[in-house]
């Protein structure tokens, strides 16, 4: 395949994405989050996965966000804990690129709860944490990139906080802002919430209890009949009683699995009729509270979007369907007038580099590579390399992300060489 037919299966699935694309292709980043980036607190991206942030997925866009230029004091991520463990996106740890630019992976989670998801899942154990950093001198790193990598484990060790929590979410969210702090010195406060834990509490806080349309969507059985035929075919809602699933997902501990639920008459069941809940406040709190509920993606990014006001930005796939879901929302109450279409998701700015090849850089090769002052040559990059070229190099996962095959696209250019190896 070359890039080509790439571009044109990626864009023929997103339009919205494919407009985006052609729109902005000759124009730079900073060119772009100037004219599109609300200057708001409002303003929040959901595209990320939770987990230590690291990928190049989601890393470039934080950057972009945090930009000195762009003046944001704060950069909010509202991050997808739905993903299970074992997502191409690496929740269960982090990885980087050797001195031959081999990638590594650190697991601080077990294959065994591969099936689960971030959401609910225990935090990680400080034994476990230690196992890992005893292996950093078994990696063909430098001396100054293996002590930067072990200086930075050992920061997170030393903080209390972290191993006090219960849930591997909360600790990703303070492992986030101990990373963005050492690495970088002039850009905006990150703060990396899991988005799926905030609607939680938001629901047993408010929603559950107080009179809204969230409340009215769940409890309410015409309400509730409405958003469920609305939502129809929607991506990241349902489809009839195949894909998808009705509100919430059951997530059973035990087996290590999610299971969906339908709503029937006023409960909620799974397939088999094993897991009955009453759509009752008191019955939904209690499986709140036990984190045996999930919200899905649609009942979340409707709360956030269309009941909280947040804006979202998000990737190639969320600008797509959040715009299907505001479609399904304005006809369930009235019409919402919240933009969509803000790209705050997958594309490769920042590289990693020797002599012979270069691979998209991860936020740990930042700080194993980057020197003491990355902040200048990330901040030029952004303002030069066009919108179109930085998408390109992501047209290989957009397309195993569409097709579920890897496919290999034979001119595509290698990644920019902003940082070496030593």
């Amino acid at each position: 395949m070359n890039l080509r037919d790439a571009q044109k299966l990626v864009f023929k699935e997103k339009p919205v994405f494919s407009q985006l694309y052609k729109s902005y292709q000759d124009q730079t980043w900073l060119d772009y989050a100037r004219e599109n980036f609300p200057n708001d607190s409002k303003f929040v991206s959901t595209s990320d996965h939770h987990g230590i942030l690291c990928h190049p997925f989601f890393m470039n866009n934080a950057l972009l966000r945090s930009h000195p230029l762009l003046k944001q004091k704060q950069i909010i991520s509202l991050t997808c804990g739905g993903i299970s463990l074992s997502n191409s996106s690496y929740p269960r740890g982090i990885f980087f690129h050797d001195r031959n630019l081999q990638e590594i992976r650190m697991p601080f989670i077990s294959r065994h709860y591969r099936h689960r998801p971030v959401y609910g899942h225990p935090g990680i154990s400080q034994e476990t944490f230690i196992r890992e950093m005893k292996k950093v001198y078994n990696y063909a790193l430098s001396k100054n990139a293996r002590k930067k990598l072990l200086d930075f484990m050992e920061t997170v060790l030393s903080v209390d906080g972290i191993w006090k929590k219960q849930y591997l979410s909360d600790q990703f969210t303070i492992i986030n802002d101990l990373l963005w702090k050492i690495i970088f010195r002039k850009r905006g406060k990150l703060v990396y919430l899991e988005a799926e834990s905030f609607i939680r509490e938001l629901l047993l806080e408010k929603y559950l209890s107080q009179k809204s349309i969230a409340k009215e969507i769940i409890f309410d059985k015409e309400t509730r009949a409405l958003y469920l035929k609305t939502f129809d075919g929607v991506t990241g809602a349902h489809t009839g009683t195949a894909k998808g699933t009705h509100l919430f997902w059951f997530i059973d501990w035990k087996k290590n699995s999610r299971r969906q639920l339908w709503v029937v008459d006023n409960h909620l069941q799974t397939d088999d009729k094993t897991i009955i809940i009453p759509l009752e406040s008191s019955a939904i709190r209690d499986r709140l509270q036990s984190y045996e509920l999930l919200p899905s993606m649609a009942l979340c990014y409707s709360i956030l979007a269309f009941v909280e006001g947040y804006t979202l930005g998000g990737g190639f796939s969320q600008i797509q369907y959040l715009t299907g879901m505001k479609a399904a929302f304005s006809a369930l109450v009235e019409p919402v007038d919240t933009r969509t279409d803000i790209f705050t998701g997958e594309y490769v700015a920042i590289g990693l580099g020797n002599d012979k090849s270069s691979v998209a850089a991860t936020l740990i090769d930042i700080l194993l590579w980057g020197g003491d002052n990355p902040e200048v040559a990330i901040d030029k990059q952004l303002e030069t390399i066009a919108v179109g070229e930085s998408l390109d190099l992501m047209m290989p996962e957009l397309v195993h992300i569409i097709t579920g095959s890897r496919e290999k696209i034979t001119d595509l250019p290698l990644a920019p060489k902003t940082f070496y190896v030593d």
